[in-house]
């Protein structure tokens, strides 16, 4: 029995997200749109969940992940936190993505300052009832904008929990504080 590096559906799969991937080094995903951006396309999500999908992947994703990577860390914002595109304004959603994909990624990859940074900026914005604010989303082509208050709650948690994760298979000492989540 192949191994499933080895089977034809697996290798087609990488071949065909090297083949569209953008030249900056993103991915335009069908859903969730970026009001920001000019097409409404939110790469950020597209690329964070391409991001997702090589952890742990070899050397087949190994040239796609290496420009993804860059790209996103290109579009981290001054005040930590990321947006759907290159300057964009902070949103919780992307922010949260964006770290749950930096932060399982091989060390070496991704600077910790990136994952510090973005970690601070979700725990200085969630509210007193442990919640976080929602961005509008774009959705089905970025046809439909609406707010959905489950999706911050997720994507923050799980940019925290894969940060705090990465934390403790890491070196302690971390200047970022979790302990709020």
């Amino acid at each position: 029995a192949l191994g499933m590096a080895e089977h034809p559906a697996y290798t087609a799969g990488w071949v065909y997200l090297r083949n569209v991937q953008r030249e900056d080094g993103s991915f335009a995903p069908l859903w969730f749109g970026c009001e920001e951006a000019p097409d409404e396309a939110n790469a950020a999500y597209g690329t964070a969940h391409v991001l997702l999908a090589c952890t742990d992947a070899g050397a087949e994703a190994a040239s796609l992940r290496e420009k993804a990577l860059a790209w996103l860390r290109s579009i981290q914002n001054p005040d930590g936190g990321f947006g759907g595109c290159k300057g964009a304004r902070s949103t919780v959603e992307e922010t949260g993505l964006a770290l749950r994909a930096l932060a399982t990624q091989p060390r070496a990859a991704v600077p910790q300052e990136a994952c510090e940074r973005g970690a601070q900026w979700l725990i200085e914005r969630q509210r007193a009832d442990g919640s976080w604010d929602p961005a509008p989303i774009g959705f089905y082509f970025a046809v439909l904008w609406y707010y959905e208050e489950l999706y911050p709650l997720c994507y923050a948690l799980g940019g925290l929990n894969a940060w705090a994760k990465a934390l403790k298979a890491a070196a302690p000492g971390s200047k970022v504080e979790v302990a709020r989540v």
